[in-house]
């Protein structure tokens, strides 16, 4: 086989390996993806559980991505990964995420939505795009078609956030958008996550007062731009490594007065058990949401999970019981749709903290870190240019 590589240097730092021969690719030339300056091992981790994204060769021949967890560095799983990945022919002919970027790698792989697959870029920042697949079957142009009209949705309520010379430190940054998808900060983990590990992480009480404090404080924020979250849930919380809380995905967020998007058991109530229509958003529907959060952040579970008849015990308003617990009468009423506002809701909320509660700032991104974040995305975006315009020059050669 021959080979010619052809080094060229971008911005003094690229370095790319532009040309190889393959005889069975139909083309006379190939390009490689980019040789990228090395990120250090703790920005290809998971941060939430160090795990790995590896391309494993399914026994029945399929390529799969799969998260691992390991104890191995990200380096050493970023050399796994390339030797676990099958030549492009192959790897294109499989049921895979559509990498929408020629660096990214399929370690880069973080989390996967029903509309939307999220990818590391660096360790501050993240890029949610609409969920595709190379080959897909009929389901999956459907769900790409889903996933392009939710996340035009999401951006118009971030376009909506970013309008408000306020930032709620409580609700996630939106660093840039671009037709591909958003790229957002990158925070530690999910309230879902971090409740599968209370055995071995517990939270104390100061702990859970913040961040139902938090909570309660974005969901008031949203209510005056005259929006409901519509998805409220563990799942859409996330946590920074200094245990505050931000709320994300707003690709379901909508009006009071219009038709909820979703209604995810454990955090809301259908329409009807017929059908299982999700309800019209109101102040009833997203406090009955914060009513079920505070109960996951006061016991580490969600309602009635473990219930088969889960979803009719909350249309019939059989909640569990919280006696006991912390808040359990602010969750109590939350359920049983007693505040007439989110506002109020919050006022009731700060009434009830403990005097022993200690707050501490979050951490908002300032200008200036909102800056830097922002030249980090655009010099993403720059060397993929690069390489997608280097390809079409020499596939057309």
């Amino acid at each position: 086989m021959f080979v010619t590589n052809v080094i060229r240097w971008v911005s003094g730092t690229w370095l790319w390996t532009l040309l190889r021969y393959w005889p069975s690719s139909g083309l006379p030339f190939r390009i490689w993806t980019p040789i990228l300056p090395s990120r250090e091992p703790s920005q290809e981790q998971d941060i939430e559980s160090n795990a790995l994204a590896l391309a494993i060769a399914h026994p029945e021949g399929e390529h799969c991505c799969r998260i691992q967890n390991d104890e191995r560095t990200a380096s050493e799983g970023s050399r796994l990964a390339e030797d676990f990945l099958p030549p492009t022919e192959i790897f294109d002919t499989s049921r895979t995420p559509n990498i929408p970027f020629w660096s990214l790698k399929p370690y880069d792989f973080i989390a996967e939505g029903a509309t939307a697959h999220v990818y590391g870029i660096n360790s501050a920042i993240v890029l949610k795009v609409p969920i595709c697949y190379n080959n897909p079957d009929t389901n999956d142009i459907t769900d790409h078609a889903a996933g392009i009209e939710s996340l035009k949705h999401e951006k118009a309520i971030y376009d909506i956030l970013d309008e408000q010379k306020f930032k709620h430190p409580n609700i996630l940054c939106c660093i840039l958008s671009i037709p591909e998808g958003i790229f957002l900060e990158r925070l530690a983990t999910t309230l879902e996550f971090r409740n599968r590990n209370r055995k071995n992480e517990p939270v104390n009480e100061n702990t859970m007062m913040r961040w139902i404090k938090q909570l309660v404080s974005a969901e008031a924020y949203l209510e005056e731009l005259g929006y409901v979250h519509g998805d409220l849930r563990p799942a859409n919380i996330l946590l920074t490594n200094q245990d505050h809380l931000k709320l994300c995905d707003f690709d379901a967020s909508v009006r009071p007065g219009e038709r909820l998007l979703t209604a995810s058991p454990g955090f809301s109530q259908v329409s009807d058990l017929k059908t299982y229509q999700p309800c019209i958003a109101s102040c009833s529907t997203e406090q009955l949401a914060i009513g079920s959060c505070i109960f996951t952040i006061g016991t580490g579970t969600e309602p009635l999970e473990d219930a088969v008849d889960q979803v009719r015990r909350f249309y019939y308003n059989d909640f569990p019981s919280t006696n006991g617990m912390i808040f359990g009468e602010v969750i109590r009423n939350c359920w049983g749709k007693k505040f007439r506002s989110i506002a109020e809701l919050e006022r009731v909320t700060n009434a009830n903290l403990s005097t022993a509660f200690q707050d501490t700032n979050t951490p908002a991104m300032d200008n200036q870190e909102l800056n830097l974040r922002l030249q980090e995305c655009e010099e993403f975006l720059h060397a993929n240019t690069v390489v997608e315009q280097t390809r079409d020059v020499f596939e057309h050669t």
